[in-house]
Order: structure tokens, then C-alpha cells, then sequence
């Protein structure tokens, strides 16, 4: 008899889950940034794919733009005074929590 197909459990993707490594090389880079940069600004964007985007990244070319998940940026500034990487970095913190995303740039 041929075997049954129900309850058989199917993998729609065959993609990996982004690891420790990942999220590591993140908050390296982000304070990498911090120590090249001379100002960090924060900035919330709802499409990352539209002409503005396009047009602010061809604008600032001698900036960073970093985007990565809220919470991981917010562990490579610090979160709390006792751990922020650099003075009132965790200021910063608490507005990527709630708009969004950060930009390293060396002039206004």
C-alpha cells in the first residue's frame, strides 16, 4: 500500500535564520561607525525601495546609512547609562526604539 500524505509536515523556504554572528558583526559595525562618524541622526522610513531614499543616499554619499533590527542597534549604542558606548548615546537608543532607523554623517 502506498503511504498516506496527510499531516506530512512541508518546508515552504529553504532559507536560515540570521545567527549570533550576524547580529555581532551588526553592533560592530554600528560602533565602528559610531567612532568614525562625528553625528548620528535618526530617521524613520516606511519604504525603503522609493525615489526619496534614493535620492537622500545619493545626496549624503559620505555618510552611513544603517538599517538593521531596532533592538540589536539599540544594544550596540547602549541602552542604559551604565552600558551605552559613549556619553548620551543612550538618548540615541531610546529614539530608535521609536522611530526607527540611524545615519552616521561627518557634516550637517
Amino acid at each position: 500500500m502506498p503511504r498516506t500524505r496527510r499531516d506530512r509536515r512541508v518546508a515552504l523556504t529553504k532559507t536560515r535564520k540570521k545567527g549570533l554572528e550576524l547580529k555581532q558583526h551588526v553592533i560592530k559595525d554600528i560602533r565602528d561607525n559610531i567612532d568614525s562618524y562625528a553625528r548620528v541622526f535618526v530617521f524613520n522610513i516606511d519604504n525603503a525601495r522609493n525615489k526619496k531614499l534614493k535620492d537622500v543616499r545619493e545626496e549624503w554619499k559620505h555618510s552611513r546609512f544603517m538599517f538593521g533590527k531596532n533592538r540589536v542597534m539599540a544594544l550596540g549604542l547602549g541602552r542604559t547609562v551604565s552600558d551605552e558606548y559613549r556619553e548620551n548615546l543612550h538618548k540615541v537608543t531610546s529614539l530608535i526604539r521609536e522611530i526607527g532607523r540611524a545615519s552616521c554623517r561627518e557634516r550637517v
